[in-house]
């Protein structure tokens, strides 16, 4: 029985070395790590983890993907899914400080799992015991953490329509709020020109039907 992190991946992958092959993008690279196995996995503590991040470390203990347009170089995409030691570690002192919790409590329990860019990561809530199903973005060296109003199943299905491009998760939150950054309008002007079957409301269609609050 095929996994379905490994289903996903193929349509990601895909997607973007299709988008390669019609000359719309450039500089594709990814990098794997080698899977974890099961003695590997007993020291950490998973429960409350969601199962399909379990499948995504049968298959690769990290990976990342990057990829440049032609449009030019500030447009492109990344997702860096890292190693699991690296996602539950404690954050104290390398994702926040303890005057942090005065202002995002949250922060405590905060585990990033993907570096969307240099400046932004996406995780969940997690420690024995407790956990959330929600997943947040948080801009790295600022405290606040923005609910995304996904589980981990709809962010997957999110970064393939985004095709993880820079900053998408940041998107999300515009649409949530109805306004729209820098990145939005970055956005919805590259995306066509790099996938021509792109439809901005068909992506604002399909994260209303993911999100947590509305299901």
């Amino acid at each position: 029985m095929s996994n379905p992190i490994e289903e996903w991946h193929e349509r990601l992958s895909g997607a973007l070395y299709d988008a390669e092959e019609a000359n719309t993008l450039v500089h594709l690279e990814e990098n794997y790590n080698l899977p974890l196995d099961d003695d590997v996995f007993q020291p950490f503590e998973l429960s409350g983890l969601p199962e399909k991040m379990l499948q995504l470390y049968e298959l690769f203990d990290g990976w990342e993907i990057t990829w440049t347009a032609v449009v030019g170089d500030e447009a492109g995409g990344r997702l860096h899914f890292l190693a699991l030691e690296d996602v539950l570690q404690d954050g104290l002192g390398q994702i926040y400080d303890k005057e942090d919790l005065l202002e995002e409590e949250l922060l405590e329990f905060f585990k990033p799992f993907d570096l969307v860019t240099d400046e932004a990561e996406c995780g969940f809530l997690h420690r024995p015991g407790f956990s959330s199903a929600a997943i947040y973005y948080h801009r790295i060296g600022r405290p606040q953490l923005y609910n995304l109003d996904l589980d981990f199943s709809g962010y997957l299905e999110m970064a393939l329509a985004a095709r993880v491009y820079y900053y998408w998760p940041k998107v999300l939150l515009d649409i949530q709020s109805g306004e729209e950054s820098p990145e939005t309008l970055d956005f919805k002007h590259n995306m066509p020109l790099v996938f021509p079957d792109f439809s901005w409301e068909g992506f604002v269609e399909k994260y209303q039907s993911l999100r947590l609050s509305i299901k």
